[in-house]
């Protein structure tokens, strides 16, 4: 920031860090309201609190990125089920968390694949290889689910399915496992 000519105001840097937390995923947290708040720095590069709670902070940073990039592709509401119903975990608990997916079980068509891409190239879900070398694909950062609220309404609305989906992989684990020789 002191290279580029930016000060930030007084303990707008802690606000910043105390909304990012400690989960894994905050550098990139900290990278959308960073980008953010260059976006709106005065002419003199001040970084304020006023512009960081102007787009409500970490949390609104990501949500906008996430509209912003779904409207751009102009996909129907049943594609983002497609593809999140397989990055999505409901522990028992009731805590949404992010969960690994082959490529394979997200990009079931042309839509979905293009929903991936564009979520990647937003940095909303990260892409690798799994430990079979295989690629992969999670949500970079599980404040999606509770920041967006497009993806927050849809995992209310389908909660029950995803938790019976996820028992029925459970179950045919377990029957797969007892199964196996060995």
């Amino acid at each position: 920031a002191e290279r580029a000519g930016l000060t930030f105001e007084p303990e707008l840097v802690e606000r910043i860090l105390d909304d990012t937390g400690t989960e894994p995923g905050r550098l990139a947290l900290l990278a959308f309201a960073l980008a953010e708040l260059y976006a709106a720095r005065t002419e003199d590069g001040r970084l304020t609190r006023v512009a960081y709670e102007g787009f409500n902070g970490v949390q609104g940073a990501i949500a906008k990125r996430a509209e912003a990039t779904l409207a751009q592709l102009e996909v129907l509401q049943p594609t983002l089920g497609e593809v999140f119903q397989e990055l999505v975990e409901i522990e028992e608990s009731g805590v949404v968390t992010r969960r690994r997916a082959p490529r394979t079980r997200l990009a079931k068509s042309a839509d979905a694949n293009r929903l991936v891409e564009a979520f990647v190239a937003a940095r909303l879900l990260v892409a690798s290889r799994g430990e079979d070398g295989q690629p992969v694909v999670e949500v970079a950062h599980e404040a999606l689910f509770t920041a967006w609220t497009t993806l927050s309404k849809w995992i209310d609305a389908q909660r029950k399915r995803l938790e019976a989906g996820q028992d029925l992989e459970e179950a045919a684990q377990e029957w797969h496992d007892m199964n196996e020789p060995g």
